[in-house]
């Protein structure tokens, strides 16, 4: 399931962030592996969806939304967790700790 799928209300933990610049700019917003999110609101006319990610609210287009993994979870219930996002020195990779 892709986070873009995730209804208002609806919360999940993200598995796996596509591998491309947008990673960056995904892992400086917190979204990164193991990281708890729930879907806040969607715009009536699609396209832009906002999510709270560690105590934050962030928007998202839908196409990048679809390029990050979830397991959606049972319950509304988020926990506390995700991994530590680091950066090489050339900024050009990311990887998690």
């Amino acid at each position: 399931m892709n986070l873009n799928e995730l209804a208002p209300g609806e919360t999940g933990v993200i598995i796996e962030v596509d591998k491309s610049a947008l990673l960056i700019r995904l892992c400086d917003l917190g979204l990164i592996e193991y990281t708890p999110v729930e879907c806040l609101f969607r715009a009536p006319l699609g396209g832009l969806s906002a999510y709270l990610i560690r105590g934050g609210a962030i928007a998202l287009r839908d196409d990048d939304a679809a390029r990050i993994t979830i397991e959606k979870q049972a319950d509304s219930t988020v926990v506390e967790s995700g991994g530590k996002c680091k950066r090489s020195q050339s900024r050009r990779e990311v990887y998690y700790e």
